[in-house]
């Protein structure tokens, strides 16, 4: 137990910061507020990985810090101020902006390829850690996804902002295009049919 009790302080200074309830809680039951966090998060990964909606849990993990951050950031903007969660992340108004603006890109590149990797067996609670590492400030995740993943995979189809717009442009017109002949084809099968 002394070797973990350094641990366990960490974890009981940084609940104080984030849940102060908890030391009500202590006081109440008598059980130390570190041991309280640690059986709740044990008990939520249980939920998810054995009850029906665990992915559905694991998507609101993934969805609801960021999501409240972000809301966040864009408030301070609005204000011309710094606050909040911000504040609380460590993180400038610009560090805050960028952060925020990688998450969600780094989400949604891997919500995008999620059917291919779902049949991983305990793939909702693989997906909660991820995210939570993407999440929190302490480790900046979604920056080093960006970095080793996402960035070269940009850089690919053209090392400017003027690339990607010149291929997105290019497929918004392919589209166009199709729809076009579709409707033209149709329009004139109408008329024949009249």
């Amino acid at each position: 137990m002394d070797k973990i009790e350094p641990y366990l302080k960490q974890i009981d200074n940084t609940l104080d910061r984030v849940a102060p309830q908890l030391q009500q809680l202590q006081a109440k039951t008598g059980v130390r507020r570190s041991f309280i966090a640690v059986g709740l998060a044990v008990l939520f990964v249980l939920i998810i990985a054995f009850a029906p909606g665990g992915l559905l849990l694991a998507n609101l993990v993934a969805f609801g810090y960021p999501a409240f951050a972000s809301l966040n950031t864009l408030a301070s903007w609005e204000s011309g101020s710094v606050t909040g969660a911000i504040n609380r992340a460590s993180r400038s108004g610009a560090d805050a902006g960028r952060w925020v603006l990688t998450y969600w890109l780094v989400f949604s590149f891997i919500t995008i390829n999620e059917n291919a990797l779902s049949f991983i067996p305990f793939y909702p609670i693989l997906k909660l850690v991820f995210f939570l590492w993407l999440a929190l400030p302490a480790t900046m995740g979604a920056e080093v996804v960006y970095a080793a993943a996402i960035r070269p995979l940009v850089q690919k189809f053209g090392n400017s902002k003027g690339a990607v717009d010149a291929h997105v442009e290019k497929a918004t017109q392919a589209a166009h295009n199709a729809v076009d002949e579709g409707i033209n084809k149709l329009s004139q099968k109408i008329k024949k049919e009249d």
